[in-house]
């Protein structure tokens, strides 16, 4: 079938629209906002620890270890957890990223219509303007835009696209309309990789992720190594068993896997995202949390962030003595709609003049859009010669006043009006003569003066990043309550990246800045060892929200902006920022706090596989069913609780320090208690084998619940309560396994000795170890944050 070619003005029918459709010829693109449930279902079905897992149940099985098979349960649950958990949060954020799905205008049937960018057809009509997102590959059939393909090439510098020229899907237009006929789409264009082109350029920081990913690696490096030499060491000290050496290498691979903490950080993650959902903030990227929490810079635009973007003219001053007011007024009406830009500056203009009613006498021959880079547009009327509308300093930078200087003062934003006599406006040509000064102003929001006291109280600097004049941004910021707002620069007057430099280290409200300069600006701030935040709408953002540790971006910016952003706030109001950074303090600060519980059982249950290798009479003596019973008092339970807590405090310090900081002394003085029960205990006090490895469970356990302690600190009535309910729950829930597990061997389980209650004589040592562990976890914990400091 030959290809239907439809008309600019027309468009295509319903029925070619449909028959499109019918041959797969249409804009599908692949879901990158969150994961199919079958990989949901892979992805916590089919991990290491899983394979760890089974292959361990399996050989527990092999040798008729049954009672021991306890911790299937907990693995069970925590898949079960955590795919209810992402399928959860796969529906909220797919419910919420409706919102924010970009939408095109086309033409069918001679109308416009507003559609998603999935419905898109082959040989459509589509219309672009500034700030769109070019999400299909098409040619360009009338009009004329200036397009950015830095998604796709880096290279930022706009393109001018006229008819006949292709639009590259994964572009954005940044000035100017056209109309287009759509010619590759769903795989066959670039749409289904403009996410991962866009992310291509950012690399996420994540202490949390960093930090997790060298524990995993450390552990999957050791763990059967570690395995396999302790079943050739019981086997060439003589003391191989099959049962109980297969038991006890099974209790040591278990005790080695952080799958707690691996666990913990996906849940409290994914809570976080859930609950600012629910504060209509939608999360791209799960870490991205933690890396706002931990922000220390953050880059604000003066439009919609401290004053609310909604742009209105106050009035317009007449500069030509020659020209009638009424002809100027006359001469501006004709030049806005003939330019016809779409951003908030030329609405209010247009605006102004239709409540003014005001008529377009003049007709335009040729119009040259407003861009960001030229900070102008202009268009050549019949009769008059070339009308430029901009800002003062680029058309005529000798033109301020006394008058212009106050207004800037007072906030106001200027817009001049000049006539050439040349009517080539590619560039300013000719001898420009001023005709009128359009005075705007933007209302300051209600709560920007709380949110920037918010950001000044959490010790978070603030940079305020914007196109406009220095004078008025800085006005604008001064009266919103930004600390030394008075420290402002015209970024159009730095010309090389060293004076950039210089100019990042003192000022605080950048003026007239290029697109790439927000970029540099970005870069230098992390170079001085700043976490930075980026905030942005306009497709001007994009290199820097790109370049930001952290970017966010509104629903009601543009389609390429939130595109590279990993927070979007669907409300478009930054006084959700405030509780974003809250909750991602919560989830860090209470990650790092608890993530130690889970890590002690890795470091010890490694340390003691080790001296089990090398030193005589030491064994690993803990089953799978020992581990699982401490566990559950002192991590599982506790960590869960912890995890979910309130916690507004500021994050300090290193994720990885601070957590072997504070595990590490725990899982020594484990150790140490399991050697002296074995090498001095067992003989003074006549002890069985199997009542000297009850005595290591309780050494454990009680090593365990001393750092629980630790790490409750400091007390509220809720976590007292806690520990003690956890110190209760331990010991009795011990003494009752005891009693109640005996019982099983009536139904042929040979489960005898494997929880026992403890003899007068460890009960002492038991209260003894518990006394000496406060004063041990103390010296060792001062010494650890020495060798690990949490500052590094």
């Amino acid at each position: 079938m030959i290809p239907i070619k439809p008309s600019v003005t027309h468009g295509l029918t319903a029925e070619e629209v449909s028959e499109r459709r019918k041959d797969g010829r249409v804009n599908t693109a692949k879901n990158t906002v969150t994961k199919p449930l079958s990989r949901i279902f892979i992805d916590n079905i089919c991990t290491l620890f899983n394979l760890v897992n089974t292959i361990i149940a399996v050989a527990l099985i092999a040798v008729g270890s049954y009672h021991n098979l306890l911790f299937l349960l907990i693995v069970f649950c925590n898949t079960v957890i955590g795919i209810f958990q992402e399928i959860r949060s796969k529906r909220t954020l797919e419910k919420l990223s409706l919102l924010c799905t970009a939408k095109a205008t086309v033409r069918r049937d001679g109308e416009e219509q507003v559609i998603p960018v999935s419905d898109i057809v082959t040989d459509d009509v589509i219309l672009f303007k500034n700030g769109d997102q070019i999400s299909v590959d098409a040619r360009v059939l009338s009009g004329e835009a200036e397009v950015n393909e830095s998604l796709l090439t880096g290279e930022i510098d706009p393109i001018l696209k006229t008819a006949g020229a292709p639009l590259l899907s994964g572009s954005f237009v940044v000035s100017g309309q056209c109309e287009a006929v759509v010619e590759q789409v769903g795989e066959n264009s670039y749409a289904s990789k403009l996410a991962a082109e866009a992310k291509k350029y950012k690399r996420l920081h994540s202490q949390l992720m960093v930090s997790i990913n060298k524990i995993i690696r450390f552990t999957s490096c050791f763990m059967i190594p570690l395995a396999a030499l302790k079943l050739l060491s019981d086997w060439w000290g003589h003391t191989f068993e099959m049962k109980t050496s297969v038991t006890a290498t099974a209790g040591a691979l278990l005790g080695m896997m952080p799958q707690g903490l691996m666990l913990l950080t996906t849940v409290a993650l994914v809570v976080g995202v859930l609950k600012l959902a629910r504060k209509n903030t939608l999360v791209r990227e799960l870490y991205s949390i933690e890396t706002l929490s931990r922000v220390s810079l953050l880059c604000l635009d003066k439009t919609g962030t401290i004053t609310k973007g909604t742009m209105s003219v106050t009035e317009v001053i007449p500069l030509d003595g020659t020209t009638s007011e009424h002809d100027v007024h006359s001469l501006i009406a004709s030049a806005i709609r003939a330019i016809d830009d779409n951003n908030a500056t030329a609405e209010a203009v247009k605006q102004y003049y239709e409540h003014r009613g005001t008529d377009a006498a003049y007709t335009a021959s040729k119009v040259q859009p407003f861009s960001s880079q030229r900070k102008w547009s202009a268009a050549v009327l019949d009769g008059i010669g070339g009308v430029y509308i901009g800002a003062y300093d680029r058309l005529l930078p000798d033109a301020p006043t006394e008058r212009m200087r106050e207004l800037e003062d007072a906030g106001k934003r200027l817009l001049l009006v000049a006539q050439s006599d040349s009517t080539q406006i590619d560039a300013v040509n000719g001898t420009l003569t001023p005709l009128a000064l359009i005075v705007l102003e933007d209302e300051i929001r209600d709560n920007a003066k709380e949110i920037l006291a918010f950001f000044r109280r959490e010790d978070v600097q603030l940079r305020v990043i914007s196109g406009d004049n220095p004078r008025t941004v800085s006005a604008i910021a001064q009266k919103a309550g930004l600390e030394n707002a008075d420290r402002y620069i015209d970024t159009s007057a730095l010309k090389t990246e060293e004076e950039l430099r210089e100019a990042a280290k003192y000022y605080t409200v950048f003026g007239r800045v290029m697109p790439e300069q927000k970029r540099t600006l970005v870069r230098l701030f992390k170079e001085q060892g700043h976490t930075v935040a980026m905030t942005g709408d306009g497709v001007n953002d994009v290199p820097a929200l790109k370049e930001a540790d952290c970017s966010i971006a509104v629903a009601a910016g543009s389609d390429a902006a939130k595109q590279v952003s990993q927070l979007v706030l669907l409300d478009s109001d930054f006084a959700s920022l405030p509780t974003v950074v809250m909750e991602g303090r919560r989830v860090v600060n209470n990650i790092t706090r608890t993530a130690s519980l889970f890590l002690v059982k890795t470091v010890m249950s490694f340390l003691l596989t080790v001296c089990d290798i090398l030193l005589p009479g030491v064994s690993y003596s803990f089953q799978p069913i020992h581990l699982t019973m401490v566990g559950l008092f002192a991590e599982s339970i506790p960590g869960f609780f912890l995890t979910l807590e309130p916690c507004r405090e500021r994050i300090k310090g290193n994720f990885f320090n601070k957590v072997l900081s504070s595990a590490v002394p725990s899982a020594v003085i484990i150790v140490l208690g399991v050697i002296i029960a074995q090498l001095v205990l067992q003989p003074a006090l006549g002890l069985s084998p199997d009542l000297t490895n009850m005595l290591c469970v309780y050494f454990t356990g009680t090593a365990w619940l001393v750092q629980l302690f630790r790490v409750c600190q400091p007390f509220s009535m809720a976590r007292r309560i806690l520990w003690v309910l956890m110190v209760i729950g331990f010991y009795t829930g011990t003494a009752l396994m005891a009693v109640i597990i005996p019982l099983l061997s009536q139904f042929g389980l040979q489960v005898k000795g494997v929880f026992l209650l403890p003899t007068p004589d460890m009960i002492w040592a038991i209260v003894i170890a518990a006394a000496v562990t406060f004063v041990l976890d103390f010296l060792l914990v001062k010494a650890a944050r020495r060798i690990w400091p949490a500052e590094r």
